[in-house]
């Protein structure tokens, strides 16, 4: 029953190099568990060995991750992701070694009803592998998002929402900045 393990069998299409590759098999082995510290506070772990028989440079790929999540209350929740995908571990033809860490927050039901506040921050590490590798990246990301939900009618919804986001990484010169503020309406059948 536990640790759960699946394999998956499927079928790509690719392109390596201006050569087609016809539809080739996929093979996906993925191996999850879980601990429930309590009701409220879970740990999640994963690790996923993608193999294909004919592949292209970055097919071969060994992903590891563990993802703490709790539940403040009805409302509030908040999780952090810590992953790796090693490069060259068991035959991995990645070229970029890559470590990540994110944290998520979520409040919903802010100071009125139906006002959510979103919170996402990361961090990522991609060390580049090989006689040709570049300069080392570390990426940082922060992005905090508003959204206000509102029924128009019985099957009309619209939402308001403004996203901010921001990102700096020490190989560019400028940090990237972003605001949108966003209006949507959906119709339900």
């Amino acid at each position: 029953e536990r640790p759960h393990l699946t394999y998956t069998l499927g079928a790509e299409k690719s392109k390596v190099q201006d050569e087609e590759i016809d539809w080739e098999p996929t093979h996906t082995l993925t191996l999850d568990d879980h601990f429930e510290f309590s009701p409220r506070t879970r740990l999640s772990g994963n690790v996923s060995y993608k193999y294909a028989d004919k592949y292209a440079e970055d097919e071969i790929a060994l992903t590891c991750s563990a993802v703490l999540e709790n539940e403040f209350s009805r409302t509030a929740q908040q999780s952090l992701r810590v992953s790796k995908q090693p490069a060259g571990t068991f035959g991995s033809t990645e070229k970029t070694d890559v470590t990540s860490v994110d944290y998520a927050f979520r409040k919903d039901d802010l100071f009125i009803y139906n006002l959510n506040f979103t919170f996402n921050a990361s961090y990522k590490h991609n060390r580049p592998m090989g006689e040709e590798a570049g300069e080392v990246e570390n990426i940082t990301r922060v992005s905090p998002e508003l959204s206000w939900n509102r029924a128009v009618s019985r099957k009309i919804n619209r939402t308001l929402s403004y996203l901010y986001r921001w990102e700096h990484s020490n190989l560019e010169s400028e940090n990237l900045t972003e605001h949108r503020v966003t209006l949507s309406y959906t119709y339900t059948f």
